[in-house]
This record gives structure tokens, sequence and C-alpha cells, in this order.
């Protein structure tokens, strides 16, 4: 991000594309990293039943976060063209601030990222041979219509709206209020009904996939509020599917096996999806902005259906 920061103005666009690439590559494995730590450390320490009410509320604070930020720099900042720099230098803080916290962290020491290095090549024959983890992996793919959906609704928005700071800022508004409700949303629900919550992120994504399809005809509802409530809808849909594969691998994962399952489903699923958003912005620059919205709406309607499927029946099993 400070790579971007500095560098994003003085570069022509070739080289912008470039420093953006690389900066999306880097914060990818970051992720993949942060991910394999994250789940082993809750999984080792809040019980089982409480972890997805805690995946909520964590998200719900982190929204309300971001919500303060944002509004500091609405009632601060004019509304000047390429003040939205603004919002990556809050981000670096705020991820500053959580490299902090982690380090102060008293945790015991553990191989799990070391066993998750060497556990894709030494467990993948077992893994291939799990049933439930193969089931999970193809409900993992379809989800990424969830999570790949937010930057071509952001794009949809940019090109009707502007890229000034506040234009901006009420989308980060929007995205930090559906985490805020994610929390008592999903967290009331998401230790017993797994299945819901899958079944409610799909629906959500596909509704505001048809809202925007709607919002780009009618001309009276081009204005950065209705835009804003789809982004509701989509960071409440979102933050619903992370939160289902999170608990469902945690509670189905066997201990030993954990790392590497995680291991191998950000590798996978990672390379994924870059060939499906790859795919999806190309039939959006050879045609239109909503192709890729339309094909997004399809899968979010198939991974629902899917979803139940597998949930439903993971859920009797445990009962």
């Amino acid at each position: 991000v400070l790579l971007i920061i500095l560098t994003i103005h003085q570069l022509s666009a070739q080289f912008a594309a470039i420093v953006l690439l690389f900066s999306a590559l880097a914060g990818g494995a970051a992720l993949g990293v942060y991910q394999i730590g994250n789940q082993e450390v809750l999984a080792k320490t809040v019980p089982r039943q409480i972890q997805g009410r805690l995946l909520a509320y964590r998200t719900a604070l982190g929204g309300t976060i971001t919500l303060a930020i944002i509004m500091t720099i609405r009632l601060l900042v004019p509304a000047e063209e390429g003040n939205h720099v603004l919002l990556l230098w809050w981000a670096l803080l705020a991820w500053g601030c959580a490299c902090v916290a982690f380090a102060a962290l008293d945790e015991t020491r553990s191989n799990a990222a070391q066993q998750a290095v060497g556990g894709i090549r030494e467990h993948l024959d077992l893994v291939k041979k799990t049933a439930w983890f193969q089931r999970f992996m193809v409900m993992r793919a379809l989800l990424l219509s969830v999570e790949l959906a937010i930057p071509f609704f952001a794009i949809h928005a940019a090109r009707m709206h502007g890229p000034t700071v506040h234009d901006l800022g009420v989308f980060v508004i929007a995205l930090s209020l559906g985490l805020m409700l994610a929390g008592p949303i999903w967290g009331r629900i998401i230790d017993r009904h797994l299945e819901r919550v899958a079944l409610g992120s799909c629906l959500l994504t596909a509704l505001a996939g048809v809202m925007i399809l709607v919002i780009d005809q009618i001309e009276d509802l081009q204005i950065p509020f209705f835009h804003a409530i789809t982004f509701v809808l989509l960071s409440l849909g979102r933050q619903g599917a992370i939160q289902v594969r999170v608990k469902y691998l945690n509670q189905e994962a066997l201990q030993h096996l954990r790392p590497q399952m995680i291991a191998l489903g950000n590798i996978s699923i990672g390379l994924l999806g870059v060939a499906v958003g790859l795919g999806l912005a190309t039939a959006g620059h050879l045609h239109n902005i909503l192709l890729p919205l339309i094909i997004i709406i399809i899968f979010n309607l198939a991974t629902a259906f899917y979803s139940q499927r597998i949930l439903v029946s993971a859920t009797d099993t445990r009962r």
C-alpha cells in the first residue's frame, strides 16, 4: 500500500498497472499466511460452539472502526479530486496498528506454518481421499462468486459517480455499515445454522446484482445512495461467505491436517480466483460491465443451492 501511495501519481498508466499488480500479489501472499495463522489460533483457543459468533462480532468491530475513520475524512477533508489517496493512508495506519497488536500477543510457538508448506506435498493424496474436503473445495470455489463481486460493483459505481474522496467515501461507509450489521445478523445464527448464513450470503449478493442491473437502466436511480445500498448488501454477503468457510473448515478438519487444508485451499482457490477474475474482466472489457455482473448473479444462485446440500447434511450428521 505504501508503494502505491508513493508512486501511483508519478508513474505512467503502464507502470502504475505493474505496481498495482505487484501490490496485489504481495497482499494476496500476506493474506494467505494470515489465514493459516488466524484459523489455527481461532481453532485452538476459542470453543467451537462460539467461534462463528466471535468471527461475526470481530467483523462488526472492524466495520465500526472503518466507519469512524471515513466519517472523520469526510468531515475534515474538502471534496477535491484525488484525495482518495487519504483512504490508503488511513488503511496503512490501521494495518500498522494491527501489526503492533499481533506482535503483542503471547502465544506458544507452533510449527503450523511449516507443516502447511510441507503438508501440501505430504498430505495431498490424503486430502484427495477426504470426501467432505472435496465438497468443501467445490463450495469454496463457487463462493468466489460472492467474494469477487465487490470489485466489479466498484468499477460500475466509479464509472457512474466519479473518483472524489466524498463519492468513494459513501461506498466505504456502506461497506463498513455492512460489516457492522454482519455481527448481529450472522452472529446470532452461524454457530447453529451454518447453511442459513451461506444461503443468505448468496441471495443478498444476487439481490445486489439485480439492483445494479435495475439502477443501470433507470436514470432516476443513478445516484450514490442507491449504489450504496448494494454495497451494504455486498458487504453482508461477503462476510457471511467468509465466516461460513472458516467455521466449516475449523469444525470438520482434524487438528493435524487443518494447516495443510487451509494452505491447499488458499493456493487452489487463489489461482482459480485469478483465472475467474481475469475471465470476468475480459468479458466486461470486450462486451459490457454488466455482463460480469449477470454471470456473478447466476453463480450466486448456483452457490446458494449447492451450499445447502453440503452444509445441511453436515449439520444433520453432527446432530
